[in-house]
């Protein structure tokens, strides 16, 4: 029985050993970003907020872009279907 134990015990410092060397020591100690961030939003460089980091293009881009699309394709959708005499999405 205390074998069993002493075996568990160990497995459990094991696990927790090496989950102090996985993904999670990356996350916790990492160099601090928030004065760089700090100093890049607070410039006054006018930029608008969603375009100042490098990403922000990357992100707003293809929601713009599908936006616009969808728009584009339920307008002409619907004008169709009013020039056929059909005034309803369906």
């Amino acid at each position: 029985m205390r074998a069993t134990i002493a075996r568990a015990a160990q497995t459990a410092s094991n696990a927790a050993s090496t989950a102090q060397k996985g993904s999670t020591w990356g996350w916790t100690h990492r160099t601090n970003r928030v004065p760089y961030y700090q100093r890049l939003f607070q410039n006054h460089d006018s930029y608008r907020q969603w375009e100042k980091t490098a990403r922000s293009r990357n992100i707003i881009m293809p929601m713009y872009t599908t936006l616009m699309w969808t728009s584009f394709a339920g307008t002409m959708y619907m004008m169709v279907r009013m020039v056929l005499g059909k005034k309803t999405w369906w």
